[in-house]
């Protein structure tokens, strides 16, 4: 039995493949065999949706926000999520918690995770808040925001 090795890369979705056999020669093509070949993923970035509605912050007020973070290789439980501030005598990165869970909020929105803000009490000013989410392979995707104290 002859048997004949033709290597097609085919795409996501649907592929059309068409074998056109001679007529002048005998066969009989009665099964095709396929043959995956598979390859290591590679590592994508994490992924989270941040959206600051209002920034504003009243003196002594916690600033609360809900979002979800996901990946492609790493369950969400197990992506770490931190973040930090650039105006340490405002906000010292102590003042920020982020918890995770299930948190419903707004619009019947759920997300995985929430970030509480806790500006020092009596201070006022701008603050730049970076969010960093890293999954299991250290691929990591960095946000900021800024509140304002006022």
């Amino acid at each position: 039995m002859d048997s004949a090795r033709l290597p097609v890369e085919l795409k996501a979705g649907l592929n059309v493949l068409r074998l056109f056999i001679p007529t002048n020669r005998p066969y009989d093509l009665n099964s095709i065999k396929i043959t995956p070949v598979v390859q290591e993923l590679k590592n994508t970035l994490p992924v989270f949706d941040f959206n600051v509605w209002e920034d504003d912050v009243k003196p002594g007020e916690n600033y609360v926000r809900d979002f979800s973070v996901s990946d492609g290789q790493t369950p969400a439980e197990k992506l770490g999520v931190a973040a930090t501030s650039d105006n340490q005598a405002l906000v010292p990165d102590s003042a920020i918690k982020i918890e995770s869970g299930e948190f419903k909020g707004q619009c019947g929105n759920i997300s995985n995770r929430r970030i509480t803000v806790t500006p020092v009490a009596g201070q006022k000013g701008e603050a730049n808040i970076m969010v960093t989410v890293k999954d299991a392979n250290k691929a990591e995707r960095m946000q900021s925001f800024k509140i304002k104290v006022k």
